[in-house]
C-alpha cells in the first residue's frame, strides 16, 4: 500500500496535468505576438468607417474634419482660402495725371493760356500775334514778355509744337524762353524761372532764376550740340513741372532730368513766353496741361 507521502505526490501530479490541459484548451493558437495584453482577444474585423486604415506606403491617415465652431481660423486643406488683397503703396514721385488743357488762343490777338483770354502783366505784349489757326508769332525787338492769366499751378506740363527761330537779314538772333512757376511781386516785377533756348549763349539750353524783375546768372547750361540739336531748326518741347523739379524733353531727347530748382525760390506759378533782342519766333501750338 501507498504511504501518505507517495499519495500526495500522485495527487499533485494529477492536478498539474489537469491544469496544463485546461490552459491549452483556453488558448489553442498560443500566446499573442502583437505586443498587447494576453487578455486582449485578436480580431480580423475592419476598423470603423470614420477611421480609414493606415496606408502601407507610409502616407498619413486622413484626419476627421475639424469642428468649425471651435475656431475662426481659416482651414488649410481641401477648402479654398481667399488670398488677401495687397495694395501697392502710393509713389510720391509718380508722374501726375494731367486732366485739364489750357490753350493759348484768343480771337482778339491777345496772349493767354486759358480759354477766357486773360493776360496778366507782361511787357510789349502787342508783339505776340495769335493767328487764326492758333499759331503764335513773336515779332518786334527788345524785351518782350507775356504771362498767362487765370492759371497757376505747381504740377503741370507745357507742350510747345514746332517752335522755330526766324532769322531776319540785318538782325541779331539771341534767343527766347518759356517762363515757368512765374509770379509778380507787390511791385509788379517778375519772379520765377525761364527755360532758355539761347543761340546767343553758345547755342545752349539754360535755366535762369528771376528775382524782383531781374534775371540771375544762368544755371544748368547744356550745349545743344551735346544732344544733337540745332537751335535754329524746328523743335518740339515738353516741360514738366513738379513743385521744385523741372524736366525738359526736346525732340524726344531728355535734356534736364528733374533738376532741383534754385532755392529759396518758387514751387508754383503761371506760365509765360519771352523773347529778347531782335529774335523772331514762330510757334505752331502751345498747351498747358494740369
Amino acid at each position: 500500500m501507498m504511504n501518505t507521502r507517495t499519495f500526495r505526490i500522485v495527487v499533485l501530479s494529477i492536478f498539474a496535468i489537469l491544469s496544463l490541459l485546461i490552459a491549452s484548451c483556453a488558448n489553442p493558437m498560443g500566446p499573442s505576438d502583437t505586443g498587447g495584453s494576453d487578455t486582449t482577444p485578436a480580431t480580423d474585423s475592419a476598423p470603423p468607417p470614420s477611421t480609414p486604415p493606415a496606408e502601407e506606403d507610409g502616407s498619413e491617415v486622413a484626419l476627421p474634419e475639424p469642428d468649425e465652431t471651435v475656431s475662426d481660423d481659416p482651414i488649410i486643406g481641401d477648402s479654398e482660402v481667399e488670398e488677401p488683397v495687397h495694395e501697392e503703396p502710393a509713389d510720391d514721385d509718380e508722374e501726375p495725371v494731367l486732366e485739364h488743357s489750357f490753350v493759348m488762343v484768343n480771337s482778339d490777338g491777345s496772349v493767354s493760356y486759358t480759354q477766357e483770354g486773360l493776360v496778366a502783366g507782361g511787357q510789349n505784349t502787342e508783339s505776340f500775334k495769335v493767328q487764326d489757326d492758333g499759331s503764335i508769332d513773336i515779332v518786334g525787338s527788345g524785351e518782350r514778355r507775356a504771362y498767362a492769366g487765370g492759371f497757376t499751378g505747381s504740377v503741370y506740363r507745357v507742350l510747345i509744337d514746332n517752335a522755330r527761330i526766324v532769322q531776319s537779314p540785318g538782325h541779331s538772333t539771341r534767343g527766347w524762353a518759356v517762363i515757368v512757376h512765374g509770379g509778380l511781386n507787390e511791385d509788379g516785377n517778375l519772379e520765377g524761372y525761364a527755360v532758355q533756348i539761347d543761340p546767343g549763349l553758345n547755342n545752349s539750353f539754360a535755366i535762369r532764376r528771376w528775382v524782383d524783375g531781374r534775371e540771375q546768372s544762368a544755371r544748368w547750361i547744356e550745349p545743344a550740340a551735346n544732344f544733337g540739336i540745332n537751335l535754329m531748326e524746328p523743335m518740339d518741347l515738353i516741360i514738366d513741372m513738379h513743385h521744385d523739379r523741372l524736366t525738359l524733353v526736346v525732340n524726344d531727347t531728355l535734356v534736364y532730368d528733374a533738376v532741383a530748382l534754385e532755392q529759396p525760390g518758387r514751387t508754383e506759378g503761371f506760365v509765360g513766353l519771352r523773347a529778347w533782342a531782335s529774335t523772331t519766333v514762330e510757334i505752331d501750338g502751345l498747351r498747358v496741361n494740369q
